[in-house]
């Protein structure tokens, strides 16, 4: 009961939500001439803003995006697409950073040229500290973004984090941006700091589990093999083999009646002494059995006395 109540504390301590910090963004402000109001979220970050919270998931959570003048455009090389940037969701919201700026932008076709994937969705959880306007996720995968609809559509319903996210999504890998400046070291330093101290504390966290586990399960192993000791004291005393049954010699010795004293007749003479002699012989009827339960009685020698002979004597 006592291990269950580990376990259960353990994980309610992981299932606590852990907030990320938010990412260390570099974007373009837009330019007020232009008047893309529209492309503002509720919580008033601009579409480069949020193009670089979706850009970041992919990119160790940092991201940069250099501004653009009004005859510039973005691209995407083969080494800045991903999972995140290959997206209608970001490409959506890049595009709209552009035209706040008074830039131009590619269609999607153009775009996705150097994707070796494409999602018509943005492929992981809203990342916590932003919201993206309803109109970023209109599909544009067979012509190009359009500006009007967008404005049509509008910013609601947004989608954000959940209230209580549990942690960081999984990155792809390779560290895209919208244009290929590099991030400053500082930046670099300080995500690469995080990232490892938040796989730190998820391997100690998955190891201590696994651990907890292994170890209840082999607990309760070996408890199902074990013999209780009293089982195995009552085992070993009904264990006893039965005794062999000896056999009881039932066969009795036939011994003659007793006939009357006849002086004429001398088979009613008594027996002569030393009847357990080996050296006498007896008749049929008068000799006793070495069997016989009168044998283990010591004999009268023949010498103590002579025998009767019938006759009556003094």
């Amino acid at each position: 009961m006592a291990s269950i109540l580990v376990v259960a504390w353990i994980i309610s301590l992981l299932s606590v939500p852990v907030r990320c910090a938010d990412p260390v963004l570099d974007v373009p402000a837009c330019n007020s001439q232009f008047n893309a109001d529209w492309a503002f979220n509720s919580r008033g970050q601009s579409p480069c803003q949020v193009a670089g919270y979706l850009g970041s998931v992919c990119s160790d959570n940092t991201f940069q995006i250099n501004s653009i003048t009004t005859t510039e455009e973005y691209i995407l090389s083969s080494q800045l697409a991903n999972n995140c940037t290959c997206s209608t969701v970001y490409y959506n919201t890049l595009s709209a950073c552009a035209i706040c700026q008074g830039g131009g932008h590619l269609t999607w076709d153009q775009w996705a040229k150097n994707c070796s994937t494409v999602f018509l969705a943005y492929p992981f959880p809203i990342p916590d500290g932003t919201a993206v306007p309803q109109w970023a996720f209109q599909s544009s995968a067979s012509s190009s973004f359009d500006p009007a609809l967008a404005q049509q559509v509008g910013d609601v319903p947004e989608s954000s984090a959940p209230p209580a996210p549990s942690g960081t999504a999984t990155s792809p890998g390779s560290a895209p941006a919208a244009t290929s400046p590099s991030t400053t070291s500082g930046s670099n330093g300080k995500s690469k700091a995080g990232a490892i101290a938040g796989g730190v504390v998820g391997g100690l966290a998955f190891v201590t589990i696994a651990t907890i586990l292994v170890f209840l399960l082999l607990r309760r192993r070996r408890r199902k093999g074990a013999v209780p000791k009293e089982r195995q004291a009552l085992d070993d005393d009904t264990a006893i083999t039965n005794p062999t049954p000896f056999m009881v010699n039932d066969s009795v010795h036939y011994l003659p009646p007793m006939r009357v004293y006849n002086p004429s007749d001398s088979n009613t003479f008594p027996p002569t002494h030393g009847l357990m002699a080996s050296d006498r012989t007896r008749s049929p009827d008068t000799q006793i059995s070495a069997l016989s339960p009168m044998s283990h009685y010591r004999s009268i020698s023949d010498s103590t006395t002579g025998h009767y002979s019938g006759a009556a004597e003094i």
